[in-house]
């Protein structure tokens, strides 16, 4: 039996009606919904600690076992990122990305210098500590400011 398509059936503004009220007495239910989930972004607590190092951290692993997990990452970020800039979630993806490029920094180098593993080591260390240092040098203007 072939189902019918909803333009043919002959019971269309029966259903049509039925879909209709559904909507309109599930209205106040989602305004409620709406209302408690933006109370519930309201009183978030703030978890700097969690934020700025295990989402990164768990970015890190994700990238390697489960990507898509990164966006659920991403809203964790959002969630326990202090609240007083805005964008302090983007910061705490922002390192999970660049520990991933450092993860797959060393994973090519180990490939690229199959025999020189301690060679490979250094440089890939370097990379770490040269990032490191260029974030140093980037915030010195800015303590000199204030």
């Amino acid at each position: 039996m072939a189902a019918e398509r909803y333009d043919e059936n002959p019971n269309r503004e029966r259903i049509g009606r039925g879909i209709r009220e559904r909507v309109w007495r599930a209205g106040p239910r989602i305004a409620t919904t709406r209302a408690s989930a933006a109370a519930a972004v309201r009183r978030r607590k703030a978890r700097p600690h969690l934020a700025y190092l295990g989402v990164p951290l768990a970015i890190i692993a994700a990238a390697w076992d489960a990507p898509l997990l990164t966006p659920l990452l991403a809203f964790c970020a959002w969630w326990w990122a202090p609240h007083e800039w805005g964008y302090e979630w983007i910061m705490v993806v922002g390192r999970g990305v660049v520990g991933v490029e450092w993860a797959l920094i060393g994973v090519d180098l180990i490939d690229v210098y199959p025999t020189a593993p301690l060679e490979a080591g250094a440089i890939w260390v370097g990379v770490a500590l040269g990032i490191g240092a260029l974030s140093e040098l980037s915030r010195r203007p800015a303590r000199s400011r204030s």
